[in-house]
Protein backbone atom coordinates (compact mmCIF):
# COMPACT_ATOMS: atom_id res chain seq x y z
CA UNK A 1 0.00 0.00 0.00
CA UNK A 2 1.19 3.60 -1.13
CA UNK A 3 1.81 6.42 1.84
CA UNK A 4 -0.71 8.24 0.14
CA UNK A 5 -3.36 5.28 0.19
CA UNK A 6 -2.22 4.98 3.93
CA UNK A 7 -2.74 8.46 5.04
CA UNK A 8 -6.28 8.24 3.49
CA UNK A 9 -6.68 5.65 5.12
CA UNK A 10 -5.50 7.05 8.27
CA UNK A 11 -7.83 9.58 7.92
CA UNK A 12 -10.72 7.24 7.14
CA UNK A 13 -10.12 5.49 10.76
CA UNK A 14 -9.32 8.40 12.93
CA UNK A 15 -12.93 10.01 11.49
CA UNK A 16 -14.83 6.41 12.09
CA UNK A 17 -15.62 6.39 8.37
CA UNK A 18 -14.26 2.59 8.24
CA UNK A 19 -16.30 -0.44 8.23
CA UNK A 20 -15.89 -2.86 10.90
CA UNK A 21 -14.20 -5.49 8.97
CA UNK A 22 -11.94 -2.85 7.70
CA UNK A 23 -11.21 -1.04 10.87
CA UNK A 24 -9.91 -4.68 12.70
CA UNK A 25 -8.00 -5.48 9.57
CA UNK A 26 -6.37 -1.64 10.00
CA UNK A 27 -6.12 -1.99 13.99
CA UNK A 28 -4.24 -5.38 13.46
CA UNK A 29 -1.49 -3.55 11.17
CA UNK A 30 -0.57 -0.73 12.85
CA UNK A 31 0.02 -2.65 15.98
CA UNK A 32 2.78 -4.52 14.03
CA UNK A 33 4.12 -1.93 12.02
CA UNK A 34 5.73 0.72 13.46
CA UNK A 35 6.18 3.20 10.29
CA UNK A 36 2.28 3.07 10.14
CA UNK A 37 1.50 3.57 13.96
CA UNK A 38 4.02 6.61 13.79
CA UNK A 39 1.84 7.96 10.75
CA UNK A 40 -1.48 7.55 12.63
CA UNK A 41 0.23 9.67 15.53
CA UNK A 42 1.25 12.59 13.07
CA UNK A 43 -1.79 12.21 11.13
CA UNK A 44 -3.92 12.56 14.28
CA UNK A 45 -2.49 15.53 15.14
CA UNK A 46 -2.57 17.16 11.55
CA UNK A 47 -6.15 16.65 11.60
CA UNK A 48 -6.18 17.91 15.24
CA UNK A 49 -4.64 21.04 13.86
CA UNK A 50 -6.78 21.49 11.10
CA UNK A 51 -10.10 21.25 13.81
CA UNK A 52 -8.73 24.31 15.94
CA UNK A 53 -7.57 26.37 12.64
CA UNK A 54 -11.11 25.47 11.42
CA UNK A 55 -9.71 23.93 8.10
CA UNK A 56 -11.69 21.10 8.02
CA UNK A 57 -14.78 20.60 5.65
CA UNK A 58 -17.94 20.89 6.98
CA UNK A 59 -18.67 17.10 6.69
CA UNK A 60 -15.36 16.20 7.88
CA UNK A 61 -15.79 18.69 11.18
CA UNK A 62 -18.83 16.93 11.94
CA UNK A 63 -17.11 13.48 11.88
CA UNK A 64 -14.42 14.97 14.02
CA UNK A 65 -17.04 16.46 16.57
CA UNK A 66 -18.90 13.38 16.71
CA UNK A 67 -15.39 11.26 17.52
CA UNK A 68 -14.66 13.97 20.35
CA UNK A 69 -17.97 13.32 21.93
CA UNK A 70 -17.22 10.02 21.66
CA UNK A 71 -13.57 9.59 22.58
CA UNK A 72 -12.88 11.29 26.05
CA UNK A 73 -8.87 10.43 25.45
CA UNK A 74 -9.25 12.61 21.95
CA UNK A 75 -11.27 15.48 23.45
CA UNK A 76 -8.38 15.62 26.26
CA UNK A 77 -5.48 15.95 23.29
CA UNK A 78 -7.84 18.79 21.49
CA UNK A 79 -7.79 20.60 24.49
CA UNK A 80 -4.30 20.27 25.48
CA UNK A 81 -2.84 21.45 22.04
CA UNK A 82 -5.29 23.79 21.73
CA UNK A 83 -3.98 25.45 25.33
CA UNK A 84 -0.82 24.93 23.54
CA UNK A 85 -1.34 27.19 20.68
CA UNK A 86 -2.64 30.10 23.07
CA UNK A 87 0.47 29.81 25.16
CA UNK A 88 2.42 30.26 22.12
CA UNK A 89 0.30 33.15 20.68
CA UNK A 90 1.20 34.58 24.15
CA UNK A 91 4.91 34.55 24.11
CA UNK A 92 4.66 35.87 20.35
CA UNK A 93 2.70 38.82 22.16
CA UNK A 94 4.78 39.37 25.13
CA UNK A 95 8.35 38.75 23.01
CA UNK A 96 7.19 41.56 20.65
CA UNK A 97 6.39 43.66 23.37
CA UNK A 98 9.41 43.04 25.09
CA UNK A 99 11.37 44.47 21.64
CA UNK A 100 9.44 47.50 21.36
CA UNK A 101 9.80 48.74 25.32
CA UNK A 102 13.80 47.58 24.50
CA UNK A 103 13.61 50.53 21.47
CA UNK A 104 12.24 53.36 23.83
CA UNK A 105 12.25 54.67 27.26
CA UNK A 106 12.00 51.53 28.61
CA UNK A 107 15.94 50.36 28.56
CA UNK A 108 16.43 50.52 31.90
CA UNK A 109 14.02 48.44 32.89
CA UNK A 110 15.37 45.47 30.45
CA UNK A 111 16.00 43.56 33.34
CA UNK A 112 12.86 43.64 35.17
CA UNK A 113 10.38 42.96 31.76
CA UNK A 114 12.65 40.11 31.31
CA UNK A 115 11.81 38.51 34.35
CA UNK A 116 8.79 39.22 33.79
CA UNK A 117 8.37 37.87 30.85
CA UNK A 118 10.35 34.35 32.64
CA UNK A 119 8.01 34.22 35.06
CA UNK A 120 5.35 34.52 32.72
CA UNK A 121 6.40 31.69 30.77
CA UNK A 122 7.25 29.30 33.58
CA UNK A 123 3.27 29.86 35.13
CA UNK A 124 2.03 28.89 31.73
CA UNK A 125 4.61 25.69 32.13
CA UNK A 126 3.69 24.58 35.28
CA UNK A 127 -0.38 25.52 34.43
CA UNK A 128 -0.14 22.98 31.91
CA UNK A 129 1.69 20.07 33.80
CA UNK A 130 -0.82 20.49 36.45
CA UNK A 131 -3.64 20.28 34.59
CA UNK A 132 -1.97 17.55 33.26
CA UNK A 133 -1.37 15.91 35.89
CA UNK A 134 -3.78 16.89 38.99
CA UNK A 135 -5.21 13.07 39.28
CA UNK A 136 -1.92 11.33 38.87
CA UNK A 137 -0.40 13.09 41.81
CA UNK A 138 -2.47 12.04 43.80
CA UNK A 139 -3.19 8.66 42.65
CA UNK A 140 0.55 7.76 42.83
CA UNK A 141 0.30 8.67 46.54
CA UNK A 142 -2.83 6.27 47.59
CA UNK A 143 -1.16 3.14 44.83
CA UNK A 144 0.63 0.18 47.11
CA UNK A 145 2.05 -2.64 45.50
CA UNK A 146 0.98 -5.77 46.59
CA UNK A 147 4.36 -6.32 48.44
CA UNK A 148 3.28 -3.95 50.43
CA UNK A 149 5.94 -1.11 49.90
CA UNK A 150 5.13 2.33 49.05
CA UNK A 151 5.85 3.60 45.22
CA UNK A 152 8.68 6.27 45.78
CA UNK A 153 7.43 9.33 44.49
CA UNK A 154 9.19 12.03 41.87
CA UNK A 155 10.01 15.50 43.26
CA UNK A 156 7.21 18.13 42.43
CA UNK A 157 6.36 19.19 40.20
CA UNK A 158 5.97 15.76 38.51
CA UNK A 159 6.41 15.35 34.66
CA UNK A 160 4.09 14.24 32.33
CA UNK A 161 7.10 12.85 30.04
CA UNK A 162 7.62 9.97 32.05
CA UNK A 163 4.22 8.82 32.56
CA UNK A 164 2.90 6.78 29.74
CA UNK A 165 -0.76 6.36 29.48
CA UNK A 166 -2.75 3.58 28.26
CA UNK A 167 -6.63 3.11 27.75
CA UNK A 168 -8.89 0.04 27.53
CA UNK A 169 -12.37 -0.46 26.40
CA UNK A 170 -14.60 -2.71 27.96
CA UNK A 171 -16.73 -2.56 25.10
CA UNK A 172 -14.27 -2.72 22.06
CA UNK A 173 -12.75 -6.31 24.17
CA UNK A 174 -16.04 -7.94 23.97
CA UNK A 175 -16.01 -7.29 19.91
CA UNK A 176 -12.68 -9.30 20.20
CA UNK A 177 -12.44 -13.15 20.75
CA UNK A 178 -13.79 -12.57 24.07
CA UNK A 179 -13.89 -10.99 27.37
CA UNK A 180 -10.85 -11.52 29.22
CA UNK A 181 -8.52 -13.36 26.52
CA UNK A 182 -5.01 -12.68 26.50
CA UNK A 183 -4.49 -13.94 22.80
CA UNK A 184 -6.78 -10.79 21.67
CA UNK A 185 -4.78 -7.99 23.55
CA UNK A 186 -3.94 -5.22 22.98
CA UNK A 187 -0.55 -4.06 22.37
CA UNK A 188 0.59 -1.34 25.21
CA UNK A 189 4.44 0.40 23.62
CA UNK A 190 6.19 1.16 26.68
CA UNK A 191 9.27 3.58 27.17
CA UNK A 192 11.79 2.46 28.83
CA UNK A 193 12.61 6.13 30.52
CA UNK A 194 8.86 5.78 31.73
CA UNK A 195 8.23 5.45 34.99
CA UNK A 196 4.70 5.07 35.75
CA UNK A 197 1.62 4.24 33.56
CA UNK A 198 -1.64 5.78 33.56
CA UNK A 199 -4.54 3.29 33.01
CA UNK A 200 -7.80 4.53 31.90
CA UNK A 201 -10.46 2.02 32.31
CA UNK A 202 -13.59 2.25 30.01
CA UNK A 203 -16.15 -0.27 31.49
CA UNK A 204 -20.62 0.42 32.10
CA UNK A 205 -20.88 -0.19 35.86
CA UNK A 206 -23.92 -1.22 37.39
CA UNK A 207 -23.84 1.63 40.62
CA UNK A 208 -22.01 5.04 40.02
CA UNK A 209 -20.97 5.25 43.50
CA UNK A 210 -19.76 1.99 44.17
CA UNK A 211 -15.72 2.44 44.83
CA UNK A 212 -13.59 -0.11 42.65
CA UNK A 213 -9.94 -2.18 42.87
CA UNK A 214 -8.30 -2.58 39.81
CA UNK A 215 -5.68 -5.61 40.04
CA UNK A 216 -2.55 -6.28 37.79
CA UNK A 217 -2.52 -9.66 37.03
CA UNK A 218 0.51 -11.20 34.98
CA UNK A 219 0.44 -14.32 32.19
CA UNK A 220 1.08 -16.91 35.46
CA UNK A 221 -2.09 -15.68 36.79
CA UNK A 222 0.36 -13.44 39.76
CA UNK A 223 -1.35 -10.49 41.03
CA UNK A 224 1.56 -8.19 40.17
CA UNK A 225 -0.03 -4.33 42.06
CA UNK A 226 -3.53 -3.11 42.41
CA UNK A 227 -5.09 -0.03 43.15
CA UNK A 228 -7.99 0.56 45.36
CA UNK A 229 -10.63 3.23 45.96
CA UNK A 230 -11.31 4.06 42.25
CA UNK A 231 -14.23 6.16 41.94
CA UNK A 232 -15.80 6.12 38.51
CA UNK A 233 -16.71 9.56 36.15
CA UNK A 234 -20.08 8.39 34.20
CA UNK A 235 -19.94 9.91 30.58
CA UNK A 236 -23.34 8.89 28.20
CA UNK A 237 -23.72 5.59 30.85
CA UNK A 238 -20.22 4.34 29.97
CA UNK A 239 -17.85 4.77 33.82
CA UNK A 240 -14.32 5.31 33.85
CA UNK A 241 -11.76 4.92 36.21
CA UNK A 242 -8.08 5.70 35.72
CA UNK A 243 -5.69 3.12 37.77
CA UNK A 244 -1.98 4.56 37.94
CA UNK A 245 1.16 1.57 38.11
CA UNK A 246 4.56 1.85 38.63
CA UNK A 247 6.64 0.75 34.90
CA UNK A 248 8.67 -1.43 37.07
CA UNK A 249 5.20 -3.79 37.70
CA UNK A 250 4.91 -4.54 33.54
CA UNK A 251 7.60 -5.74 32.32
CA UNK A 252 7.42 -7.14 28.44
CA UNK A 253 4.87 -9.67 28.53
CA UNK A 254 1.02 -10.35 28.87
CA UNK A 255 -1.63 -9.21 31.13
CA UNK A 256 -4.83 -9.34 32.96
CA UNK A 257 -6.47 -5.55 34.87
CA UNK A 258 -9.52 -7.13 36.67
CA UNK A 259 -11.72 -4.66 37.85
CA UNK A 260 -13.53 -5.72 41.72
CA UNK A 261 -16.16 -4.18 43.39
CA UNK A 262 -16.65 -3.11 46.97
CA UNK A 263 -17.75 -6.94 47.34
CA UNK A 264 -14.43 -8.42 46.10
CA UNK A 265 -16.37 -9.89 42.63
CA UNK A 266 -14.81 -8.95 38.93
CA UNK A 267 -17.19 -7.07 36.96
CA UNK A 268 -14.52 -6.42 34.01
CA UNK A 269 -11.24 -8.03 32.90
CA UNK A 270 -9.07 -6.09 30.76
CA UNK A 271 -6.31 -8.06 28.71
CA UNK A 272 -3.43 -6.35 27.46
CA UNK A 273 0.37 -6.72 25.73
CA UNK A 274 3.16 -4.10 26.71
CA UNK A 275 6.07 -3.84 24.48
CA UNK A 276 9.10 -2.34 25.94
CA UNK A 277 10.72 0.02 23.51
Amino acid sequence: MQNSNDKQLIVSYLLGELKEAAKEQFEKRYFTDDLLFDQLEATEHDLIEDYLHSRLPEAQKKQFEDRLRANPHTREKVEFIRALQNRLKLIRRESLLQRVWSSVAFRRQRLAVALAFALLLTMGVLASIFVENRNLRRQLETYTATSGGRVALPPEPLVSAFVDHLQLDATELKRGAGRGDIGSAQIFRLRKRAAAVEIALNFRPSDASEFYTAVLVDADGVERASHSQLSPTILDGMGRVTAVFAAAHLPQGSYIIRLKNSRGLTVESFPFSVRVE
